[in-house]
């Protein structure tokens, strides 16, 4: 199969254990692929944990394209490596994780040996990335509150039997510790919130968790923009439906349910609070500054992304000041 890519020289990163696929039994196909090609693959296999990041780190500015085959874990060690040698070079994902999120945003198949197709003859273009608290960089969320423990979570075993329904047998396990959030926020629009809330996210995704679903117009990769999510704690039965009477009709109320595109957000809770970046466990603390880096990284995606004016299909109020 020629390729816009041929001759191109491919670093392989490759962790064997995530997902249900089993990937490290086709490896080897997948590298013939990539040769077959006409490309140089140098296929490197991760053994633990900040394996990826490493290898990204030391050798990504020494190839034409990265090649990242695992889950969203294994993505974002890759990005974190990249951006912290400054490797501007294309950045190919082939999902074998359980949730995919980012597969999905960049329209990516499930099957790998489809996936490295589109690697092959995909669209470049670079896209935004986050900065969590300085040190970290995150490729689509940072979150914290009900349901964002569910990825790290649960028992790998348990993802590896029964895939996407692992996370469901989590989210009822984990119901009876569901908590508000005491805290301030404030966005580089002025916008300012306080009180408790169940659940804050940050992300340029178009699927969170398998939970959160955007549509395309909700979301552009490359405007230098992140999507803003605070749902607001339920004190009484009738708020918990008015609250999910508003996701359901993709309402932003400004006051249950907050939806903004931001450039820069921070975070101060009364408590230390744990948070979760791109689905792996993000550190805990109490206060969060998040900052969009525009364009920061090139990746290979399915479908050229189209770039027009922000049109949110999330209605809300223009308020600048929200109260508790």
């Amino acid at each position: 199969m020629l390729s816009e890519r041929t001759g191109k020289n491919i670093l392989f990163i490759l962790n064997p254990n995530a997902g249900k696929q089993h990937i490290g039994r086709k490896s080897d196909e997948l590298v013939t692929l990539f040769e077959e090609s006409g490309c140089r693959v140098d296929a490197r296999t991760t053994t633990r944990p900040g394996d990826a990041a490493e290898l990204a780190e030391q050798l990504a500015s020494a190839y034409d394209l990265v090649v990242c085959c695992g889950g969203d874990g294994t993505l974002h060690e890759v990005v974190n490596g990249m951006l912290r040698a400054s490797a501007q070079v294309p950045l190919g994902y082939l999902p074998t994780g359980t949730t995919n999120d980012m597969a999905r945003t960049l329209r990516l198949p499930g099957d790998v040996r489809k996936a490295a197709g589109v690697v092959l003859q995909g669209h470049t273009a670079a896209q935004d990335l986050g900065l969590f608290n300085g040190t970290q960089y995150f490729s689509y969320i940072a979150s914290f509150g009900a349901f964002t423990s569910i990825p790290y979570s649960t028992p790998q075993w348990l993802k590896n039997l029964l895939g996407y329904p692992a996370y469901l047998l989590q989210v009822l396990r984990c119901l009876p510790e569901m908590h508000p959030y005491a805290l301030e926020m404030e966005t580089n629009d002025g916008l300012h919130a306080k009180g408790r809330f169940l659940f804050g996210s940050v992300s340029n995704a178009r699927s969170v968790s398998g939970i959160f679903r955007f549509k395309p117009e909700d979301v552009s990769l490359d405007d230098g923009l992140f999507e803003l999510m605070l749902i607001r704690h339920p004190e009484n039965p009738l708020e918990f439906f008015r609250i999910a009477h508003n996701l359901i009709r993709r309402k932003a109320d400004d006051h249950f349910v907050i939806f903004r595109h931001v450039r820069t957000v921070s975070f101060r809770f009364e408590t230390e609070t744990s948070w979760t970046v791109d689905g792996e466990y993000g550190g805990t603390t109490r206060s969060v500054e998040i900052r969009t880096l525009h364009r920061a990284l090139p990746f290979i995606s399915g479908r050229p992304q189209r770039i027009r004016a922000r049109r949110s299909r999330f209605s809300h109020s223009r308020s600048p000041h929200l109260t508790p």
